[in-house]
C-alpha cells in the first residue's frame, strides 16, 4: 500500500438487534466480518460487538462475544476463495479447535495463527479477542510458508509486542499512516512467531 494511506474504521454490534434474529443477522455479514469466514454455531444466547480497521488488504477486528462454534470447511474455502493468513490475539476467554490435523488450546493472552486457505475448527467461550488477516504474499514475505504457520499457538510471553501494536492501531487519530501500521503489526508479529519458536 501507498505511504500516507489512511484506514476505514467500522463498527458492528448486535445489541439493537432482537435476540432471536442476532446470530442469522451476524452470519450473513460480509467481507471483513469473521462472519464471512466461517460456519457458526451459538452456544447459548448470541450477542457480538466489533471494531473492524482496513489497512487497504489488510484488516483487523476487535470483537468481543458469546460462546461459539466457528467452522471453516474445505467447501467454504473453494466457494469464497480468501487466501490469508489469521492471526487471533486472545485477551480474554478460552479457545480450543482442531487446525487440519493439529489440535489447539489458548488461553488469554496468547496467540494462534492459521492459514485461511485450510480447514479450521474452533470452540470459543465468551471473551474478547483480536484479529488480524493478511494476504499470503505479504505474509509469506515476512514470516515464511503460511501453510508452515498453521495451527501455530503463540504464547502469552511472546504476543506483547504484538498486542501493544495492535492496541496502538485501536487508539490512533484519522490522520495515522496507514502502510506504518501495517510494517509495524507485521514485523511484531514476525517476532512473536520468533520467539514462539527460540
Amino acid at each position: 500500500m501507498d505511504a500516507g494511506e489512511k484506514f476505514r474504521r467500522g463498527h458492528y454490534s448486535t445489541d439493537t438487534l432482537p435476540p432471536a434474529q442476532r446470530h442469522e443477522l451476524w452470519s450473513e455479514r460480509g467481507w471483513p466480518s469473521i462472519a464471512a469466514l466461517f460456519k457458526s454455531t451459538a452456544i447459548g444466547e448470541f450477542s457480538t460487538a466489533a471494531e473492524t480497521i482496513e489497512l487497504g488488504e489488510v484488516a483487523v477486528s476487535f470483537a468481543s462475544g458469546t460462546a461459539r462454534l466457528l467452522e471453516r470447511s474445505p467447501e467454504r474455502i473453494a466457494a469464497d476463495g480468501i487466501d490469508m493468513l489469521g492471526a487471533g490475539l486472545l485477551l480474554e476467554g478460552e479457545m480450543e479447535g482442531t487446525a487440519g490435523r493439529q489440535e489447539f488450546q489458548l488461553g488469554a493472552g496468547e496467540g494462534l495463527l492459521f492459514d485461511l486457505a485450510q480447514p479450521i475448527t474452533m470452540t470459543m467461550s465468551a471473551g474478547r479477542s483480536v484479529q488480524m488477516a493478511v494476504p499470503r504474499a505479504l505474509a509469506e514475505a515476512r514470516l515464511g510458508p503460511v501453510l508452515g504457520l498453521h495451527g501455530l499457538v503463540v504464547p502469552a510471553a511472546a504476543t506483547a509486542g504484538f498486542r501493544d501494536k495492535l492496541l496502538a492501531l485501536r487508539d490512533a487519530g484519522p490522520d495515522a499512516d496507514a502502510a506504518a501500521f501495517v510494517e509495524s503489526l507485521i514485523e511484531a508479529l514476525a517476532q512473536a512467531v520468533r520467539s514462539s519458536r527460540s
